[in-house]
């Protein structure tokens, strides 16, 4: 790992790297992900509202090599009890929060990137910790992150509940999940519908590049779950299950 790799925020990037920096987004999520109405609604605010809680690992090249998107929020409940909309109520009550003048007690991530470039250098690990770094700086509870396993969508049809045990070679099989244990994550419980993604049906059609000729559950490449079709309404429907993990 190089020693001159820095951490910066999203106020000191310049735009040739917030050009990077988008650009590694969408290329690390499919279509149907990119997509999301709650992401096209909030994310903006996301940078406007919270610059210093997104964070770059910056090489000596001025390169990125990987970044976490983070948001704090309020949640005085159990954990056990977090809501079944993760991923998009995280981003949502973040910004509502803020709007609101709610006092945060926790940070949520959004999503670690690493660059595909830099990938299997243990980069990761560093992007975490810089996140639990920044956890304590604010004086926040807990990290929380409702994570997107890496290989779900190879075995859409199996429950998430099942995925996250899922072993070969005597070991857990997706990376993602084994590199935040690793990290002394602990899984609080699945998010059965961390990301929605509801349209209509001619939506489906382009991202299938078919006619959709009868309702029922589509797969979609790169998506973790089937998307249910229902021609009657007009209607498809994503939903992503995630997993709630924490970090103290």
């Amino acid at each position: 790992m190089e020693r001159q790799a820095h951490f910066i925020t999203f106020l000191q990037l310049s735009q040739a790297q917030q050009q990077q920096y988008r650009a590694i987004i969408k290329n690390a999520f499919p279509r149907i992900v990119l997509e999301s109405k709650v992401t096209e609604k909030y994310w903006p605010r996301l940078e406007r509202y919270f610059p210093e809680y997104q964070v770059y690992l910056i090489h000596e090249s001025g390169e990125i090599i990987g970044f976490i998107n983070s948001i704090p929020f309020h949640w005085n409940k159990a954990l056990e009890t977090l809501p079944d909309d993760g991923w998009d109520w995280m981003l949502q009550e973040g910004v509502e929060n803020n709007e609101q003048g709610v006092k945060s007690n926790c940070i949520g991530g959004l999503q670690i990137i690493v660059n595909p470039k830099y990938l299997g250098q243990g980069y990761s690990r560093k992007i975490i910790a810089e996140a639990k770094i920044l956890r304590k700086q604010h004086g926040l509870e807990h990290l929380l992150i409702p994570i997107r396993p890496t290989l779900k969508h190879h075995f859409p049809h199996m429950k998430m509940e099942d995925y996250i045990h899922y072993k070969e070679n005597e070991k857990l099989y997706d990376p993602w999940i084994r590199n935040h244990l690793r990290n002394g994550a602990e899984i609080i419980k699945v998010c059965h519908n961390a990301m929605n993604v509801t349209r209509e049906i001619p939506y489906w059609e382009s991202l299938l590049n078919r006619k959709i000729e009868t309702s029922g559950h589509y797969l979609i490449e790169g998506a973790l779950n089937p998307i249910m079709m229902d021609l009657d309404k007009n209607i498809g429907e994503y939903r992503e299950a995630n997993i709630w993990i924490k970090y103290d």
